[in-house]
């Protein structure tokens, strides 16, 4: 894990690993490891995209943003000569639809119009790669999705000021991610003993191509669905682009009004970016888990007009509430996020989600597969 918080009489462990077991158990001996799977056979989307094969006249990467466009959605003709002609994939021209999109950069809310392949600018800092700061096996995320094959990615267009990962803004002191290495890695965690339920990337938003380019070099046989853990500060062509990959949307949804959102998060029009994430997730087709870190001193400006918005979506979105806020970096400058949440207000917020008919994963997640093929 990467650490230990004491605060009271509670204690939080950020990110324990299946490695961490032993003093789990020895903590706790009825510390067991929950896990709720979509069962055998399952196909995630990537795939499913990836068998989907075209043939067309000209490289891919040749044709511009609409042209891409209209092949994914099956609106253009592909060839079917018997001459040499360019065979791919529909994952591999969404692919080249994500990287002609980092010529002008606008996967996030903040729409810089950045060329990634020149510099790394932006309010995330990223160039045309991406970076990981280690993976690992999460063994304490929602059921539906632990274990979790886990990817934490570097570079974010937020700055949170209670941020517990703030030192992977800075990309520097970071792997870059090569997707052969990076499958070798994954493969050595895959085969250990604790079963693997899904693939998660942590902050993928701004690294969407890189990680269209590592499912690409995938094994043929590798069956995990694949979870993004994002904000929800994310552009249309985000969506766009991460909607025929995603079978598990995983957003955090920490506010409820635009102000908290730029004296925390620094970021503009969050809640109309909430609002549209909504929206593209619900089209996409993929799960879609909506996580509420309980914020000490924001339950009545963000938590209940959040759970609010997220009732308009009752029967798209699961909630998961989230009681592990502990005060980091530079947490001080709130006069509330000084201090862990109360029971009291968890239990809050846990009756707004009762209250507005929200399905709270913690209540019933054997739901989550059902009907999933």
């Amino acid at each position: 894990m990467k650490g230990i918080y004491i605060s009271g009489d509670v204690c939080v462990l950020h990110d324990p690993t299946d490695e961490d077991m032993p003093f789990l158990v020895r903590t706790d001996p009825s510390f067991r490891v929950e896990s709720i799977q979509p069962g055998k056979g399952y196909v995630p989307k990537f795939q499913r995209l990836r068998d989907k094969k075209i043939l067309l006249d000209r490289s891919i990467f040749e044709l511009d943003c609409e042209e891409l466009r209209a092949i994914l959605l099956g609106s253009i003709p592909v060839s079917n000569g018997t001459e040499e002609k360019y065979f791919y994939s529909l994952l591999d021209v969404l692919f080249a639809l994500a990287s002609r999109v980092m010529s002008c950069c606008n996967l996030c809310g903040y729409d810089c119009r950045n060329n990634r392949y020149v510099n790394a600018g932006g309010k995330c800092g990223l160039g045309s790669k991406i970076f990981s700061h280690g993976e690992f096996i999460h063994i304490a995320e929602e059921s539906v999705v632990n274990p979790a094959l886990t990817i934490n990615l570097g570079g974010c267009a937020l700055r949170c000021i209670y941020c517990i990962e703030h030192k992977l803004w800075d990309t520097s002191n970071l792997n870059s991610i090569d997707p052969k290495i990076m499958w070798k890695k994954l493969k050595a965690l895959k085969d250990k003993e604790t079963p693997i339920n899904t693939l998660e990337f942590t902050n993928p938003i701004e690294s969407l191509p890189g990680i269209l380019d590592l499912l690409i070099k995938a094994p043929t046989d590798f069956n995990k669905p694949i979870v993004l853990n994002s904000h929800m500060y994310g552009s249309k062509t985000s969506y766009e682009i991460a909607g025929p990959i995603v079978d598990v949307w995983l957003p955090d949804l920490r506010y409820g009004n635009n102000t908290c959102a730029k004296e925390l998060s620094g970021v503009d029009h969050y809640m109309e970016h909430a609002k549209l994430g909504l929206e593209e997730m619900k089209k996409s087709g993929g799960k879609v888990l909506v996580r509420i870190l309980v914020l000490p001193g924001h339950g009545v400006c963000c938590h209940e007009p959040a759970i609010r918005m997220l009732s308009e979506y009752k029967d798209t979105v699961w909630v998961s509430i989230l009681d592990q806020y502990v005060p980091e970096h530079q947490a001080h400058l709130d006069p509330n996020l000084k201090r862990r949440p109360t029971k009291e207000e968890i239990a809050e917020v846990e009756k707004l989600v009762e209250k507005f008919g929200l399905r709270n994963i913690s209540v019933a997640p054997e739901t989550f597969w059902k009907g999933t093929v």
